[in-house]
């Protein structure tokens, strides 16, 4: 029965100690990641088998029952654990397509994880790349900096992916290129690859790394609304660039109808993302530009929408925090017409305060509905979208 599947879950089965703990040793966990999809747990059991004794093995899946790619081996003695991690580490597993380098480490827990992440890692992601951006071209990039142990390109994506032996080399690659090496006048990203499994670990805390990295790199980034059809990515850099070298990079992606064929006559606009140097800078941009339409940017006609770019959780957070006011604003209104209806010489209160500014520069919300008597309260202060302030209290 033993690692055998039961309605999408494998069931492990152990011998029960009166002093269980005891047989769980720490040091002699070893977690296995980028395993290939279709090795299950009686084959991951038999892969670190032949290197100790193992206690118990587990390999994550999804609701479905499919893997997510990492499982657990919790060996007898450090020993053991150790014999497997040399052994097994950097090796290939799986056949044809399937085929995967798998990583052997020593699972840690969730504290010492969070403390040690982000000071040991050799994988990189590296985009802002030309779309033909070869292999080649990138391995001669980046191999001044160490051994790579492989590298990928994502064809027409201008992304690609670097895994150094070392993790020193990989800090330094990182220290040396990221927002400094620029090619076809666009500065690359260097970044530490988060894989999908360091999510699934990291579940249960406060933020999501990937997201939180995203953050720290683009804390810069201007996203830019309605920039017309005909405006090349020289002309948008020419428009928003006050000094030479202010902007680091400039990207456009055309915006088609809703649920329509993506073809020239069914484009609407363009949407810019502008990576600048400074967070001055982007500020400023924000001032200047928003809700302006930008003459002699091409045919320009519609006023431009310009804030702060921000993650897939930063807008669920602020959406919450948009509807969250306008339930309290609903409610207040209730009271006050009930107490209206009660006692018509009920008199107002006053406004409410104006929503707080999102943390990464969401709009400020809008003033609380006053009673009858006073009117209504004031409108929070737009400054809420420029980095670090909020919406007026």
């Amino acid at each position: 029965m033993n690692n055998t599947k039961l309605k999408n879950k494998y069931i492990r089965l152990s011998m029960k100690h009166k002093e269980n703990k005891l047989t769980f040793n720490p040091e002699a966990n070893v977690i296995a990641r980028n395993l290939p999809k279709t090795l299950d747990q009686k084959q991951l059991f038999d892969l670190f088998k032949q290197h100790g004794s193992i206690v118990t093995c587990k390999l994550e899946v999804d609701q479905r029952g499919e893997s997510k790619g990492f499982g657990y081996i919790q060996f007898k003695t450090k020993e053991e654990a150790d014999k497997a991690i040399t052994a097994l580490n950097g090796s290939k597993v799986g056949k044809g397509e399937q085929e995967k380098e798998i990583t052997v480490s020593q699972h840690m827990k969730l504290e010492s994880r969070c403390n040690t992440q982000q000071e040991h890692f050799t994988n990189l992601v590296i985009s802002n790349l030309p779309a033909d951006f070869t292999e080649k071209q990138l391995r001669g990039l980046f191999a001044p900096f160490g051994d790579i142990i492989s590298i990928k390109m994502i064809e027409g994506q201008g992304k690609g992916f670097i895994n150094f032996k070392m993790h020193e080399q990989a800090a330094e690659a990182i220290k040396k290129m990221h927002l400094k090496h620029q090619i076809q006048n666009q500065a690359i990203i260097v970044q530490r690859h988060i894989a999908k499994s360091d999510i699934d670990l990291n579940r249960g805390q406060n933020s999501n790394p990937i997201s939180s990295n995203l953050s720290r790199t683009f804390e810069n980034n201007v996203f830019i609304k309605y920039i017309p059809l005909k405006a090349s990515q020289n002309d948008v850099r020419k428009y928003f660039e006050e000094n030479p070298d202010d902007i680091l990079s400039v990207k456009l992606k055309t915006i088609y109808k809703k649920n329509m064929e993506q073809t020239e006559a069914n484009a609407l606009y363009q949407s810019a993302f502008i990576l600048y140097k400074e967070n001055k800078f982007a500020q400023r941009c924000i001032q200047l530009h928003d809700q302006k339409i930008p003459t002699g940017l091409a045919d320009a006609t519609k006023p431009l929408g310009v804030d702060f770019w921000m993650t897939k959780e930063e807008k669920k957070q602020e959406d919450r925090n948009q509807q969250q006011q306008m339930v309290q604003t609903f409610l207040h209104q209730i009271v006050e017409n009930f107490n209206i209806q009660q006692n018509p010489n009920f008199r107002g209160g006053r406004g409410g305060r104006g929503g707080r500014g999102f943390a990464r520069g969401g709009r400020g919300g809008r003033g609380g509905r006053g009673g009858r008597g006073e009117g209504r309260g004031p409108r929070g202060d737009n400054n809420g979208k420029y980095r670090n302030n909020s919406g007026n209290q």
